[in-house]
């Protein structure tokens, strides 16, 4: 029996590199929306809220999915199936067997999944094992806190365009390094 589109989709590199470019670039753009336009375009939709919050909340969204589609295109390529249904990029980077990055890289890795299992679209995370595992994998990578008058600082962990940036090249170089183009490669 013939594999369905569907099925062949599941596991084809290309599909998800489209998919992880569509939504990188929707990132950059939303990180890159002047605040006038932005409002403007707020008013105009009638919205009440604050724009600053929903650049920022869309933007990491958008980066999240991003990156969670680039790492499947590689596991695609290595696995020559269709990747683990996941959303833990966290995970997805380590079974892509990317190289290792800072701490605080993989406190973002930890957000982004935290995006897009709940933050990005639940005001709770929809399962208490989900916060839980997020909180265990931060403490692994929490940097060393300086201590001045007896109160523990942590740094804060930034999220924009640069950082996402600099991930996502890991991952996209990695994914071209394999040779997708190469027929024994690709999976069809």
């Amino acid at each position: 029996m013939q594999a369905s589109i569907w099925d062949r989709r599941r596991k084809a590199p290309f599909h998800f590199l489209a998919k992880s470019e569509n939504a990188r670039m929707s990132a950059y753009l939303l990180s890159n929306l002047a605040t006038p336009t932005a409002e403007q375009l707020a008013t105009e939709a009638g919205y009440k809220g604050n724009i600053n919050v929903v650049l920022g909340e869309a933007f990491k969204r958008e980066a999240s999915i991003a990156l969670e589609l680039i790492l499947k295109a590689i596991l695609c390529i290595k696995a020559r199936s269709a990747p683990t249904p996941s959303h833990d990029v966290y995970k997805l980077w380590q079974l892509a067997g990317l190289p290792k990055l800072t701490d605080e890289d993989y406190i973002r890795l930890i957000e982004m999944t935290e995006i897009l299992y709940w933050a990005g679209r639940y005001a709770a995370p929809t399962k208490d094992k989900h916060l839980e595992k997020a909180r265990a994998q931060r403490k692994a990578h929490a940097p060393t806190s300086d201590k001045k008058n007896g109160i523990t600082i942590k740094p804060l962990i930034r999220l924009g365009w640069d950082e996402f940036a600099a991930i996502y090249e890991i991952a996209s170089g990695y994914f071209w390094d394999l040779k997708p183009n190469d027929p024994d490669n690709f999976v069809t």
